[in-house]
């Protein structure tokens, strides 16, 4: 996030908008005429609308066939229907088209839904069968299969809307910025090439034979927290909400914000009302599950500071997609029997499974030595203490004309953008990640797939703790999403000096509470 407040260079009179950036959306009657390939399509779609300014039109050229999914925001008889009905709900700020018969358009690129004639060099295809996502630039088959799993379908989406966003993101730095700097993003873009099988149940890369079971006729969550509903949180929800009504269980919603205008470009969960009107997460997610699934809600639209004194169970699995040290922390402490943590750092998320005293714990990961903390770098660009910045992010609160007067002496330094009054400290930083800073032009783009597939995978981690647990994920997932898909997990041991996992009395609370 820290990145996007760098030093603004001599700016260029030419804007992202202003370069076209056209997309087409290909599939034939076929590739469509199964449940994952339509996943597929409405998350494609989903994802790829909100990547304005990179992306300025998209065409869709699809045959109109009868709906096999239902899916949050797409609502209709038919995949026109519904593409249509998500379209008025979002107002996307690129432009949508559906080809008519016999027009020509000319395109940057093209997303195919399985195999088409037109594939070509500007063209990347997707497939998938059950957990595996098929992604291929070449002639490589990309069918979808029988095998229902939106895990794997939207996996696909978003890694082959990736491959799109590096082609048309160089095409546009190259016209804006000719020149590459030394530490210039260009630098980091990894193509596909050939094709790319991405298992999202073992995390492994590879072309040979991979588990692949079927998902459960019904699937029982057991007792979920999920704390924190920003966009990581969201894709969480969005995922379990396209399993429909085969999932039970119970749900309990953490967080204190409301939805802006501003989120649109990456919360996958958010239509323009919700937005307009700034409603709280926990209400929209809320009301998401309890029309798609048979999960039993609660929400509290508070910190998390503010429910753990509230709520005095225990905790069997936590999703944490919270981005302060103070509230990771609180989690931890809490004991929860397993967290499922998740984060951006600039354009790369990492995927965290806590199993207190087997891995590293929030305590150990958030643990600050030598290093400075992202508070304290922010410090150092934006003009507030790191106390300041510490209480307004753990407090949720808003800012005040004091802080904009600190804050305005730095920026005519660093020429970030100031807070508005009144606006919450923690919705300004968050507004900076999943984004990258373009300096020439005074833009941020955005990159929501980097908050949307962690939430995604952390949907499919909560059926293989409960079903698949040989599998789960280890301990640690990190994927950059300007690169090519990691082909391995890792693995921390805990901190011998951790204040909380390294004491033997906090193993012996966990063991009793759990055993």
């Amino acid at each position: 996030m820290l990145g996007q407040f760098l030093p603004i260079e001599e700016t260029t009179n030419v804007s992202w908008a202003q370069i076209p950036g056209i997309i087409k959306i290909l599939s034939d009657d076929t590739s469509l005429e199964t449940e994952n390939s339509q996943f597929a399509l409405f998350m494609a779609i989903n994802s790829l609308t909100r990547l304005f300014p990179v992306i300025t039109e998209i065409i869709i050229d699809i045959p109109d066939i009868p709906c096999l999914v239902i899916v949050p925001l797409f609502d209709g008889k038919t995949v026109k229907e519904a593409i249509q009905f998500f379209l008025e709900s979002t107002s996307p700020k690129c432009e949508v088209l559906f080809k008519e018969r016999n027009e020509s358009h000319e395109v940057d690129f093209t997303l195919i839904l399985g195999n088409h004639k037109e594939k070509n060099k500007s063209s990347v295809s997707i497939g998938s069968n059950g957990w595996i996502s098929l992604i291929s630039v070449d002639d490589s088959p990309t069918c979808f299969s029988s095998n229902i799993n939106p895990i794997g379908a939207f996996t696909a989406a978003i890694i082959g809307g990736m491959e799109i966003f590096k082609h048309l993101f160089l095409k546009k730095m190259d016209i804006i910025e000719p020149s590459w700097s030394e530490y210039d993003i260009r630098h980091r873009l990894k193509f596909i090439e050939g094709s790319v099988i991405f298992s999202s149940f073992t995390y492994e890369t590879a072309t040979v034979e991979q588990p692949n079971p079927n998902l459960p006729d019904a699937i029982d969550v057991g007792d979920l927290f999920c704390i924190g509903l920003g966009a990581g949180g969201g894709a969480v929800i969005y995922t379990m909400a396209s399993f429909q009504r085969n999932v039970n269980g119970n749900i309990i919603l953490v967080d204190p914000d409301e939805l802006k205008q501003s989120n649109m470009n990456r919360y996958i969960y958010s239509n323009k009302t919700d937005a307009y009107f700034e409603r709280k997460k926990t209400d929209v997610t809320s009301e998401l599950l309890q029309r798609y699934t048979n999960l039993n809600v609660e929400a509290f639209p508070v910190s998390y500071q503010l429910f753990s004194k509230k709520y005095t169970e225990k905790m069997d699995v936590v999703i944490s997609t919270v981005d302060t040290k103070v509230s990771k922390q609180a989690i931890q402490w809490d004991i929860p029997r397993i967290i499922f943590d998740a984060g951006v750092i600039q354009t790369e998320f990492y995927l965290r499974r806590i199993d207190l005293g087997k891995s590293l714990c929030l305590v150990c990961l958030e643990k600050q030595t030598s290093e400075k903390t992202p508070e304290h770098l922010a410090s150092e660009i934006i003009g507030l203490t790191t106390e300041e910045i510490i209480q307004l992010r753990s407090e949720n609160a808003v800012i005040t004309s004091e802080h904009i007067e600190k804050m305005e002496e730095k920026t005519i330094i660093h020429n970030f953008t100031l807070p508005k009054l009144g606006e919450r400290f923690s919705d300004w930083w968050l507004d900076h990640c999943g984004e990258i800073a373009i300096t020439k032009t005074q833009e941020r783009i955005p990159l929501p797939f980097a908050t949307i597939l962690p939430g995604i995978l952390i949907a499919g981690e909560i059926i293989k703790e409960k079903y698949f647990k040989d599998y789960s994920l280890e301990n640690h997932y990190l994927y950059n999403m300007v690169s090519l898909p990691p082909y391995e997990q890792l693995f921390f041991k805990p901190k011998t000096d951790c204040a909380l996992c390294s004491k033997e009395i906090t193993i012996k609370i966990f063991r009793d509470r759990y055993s």
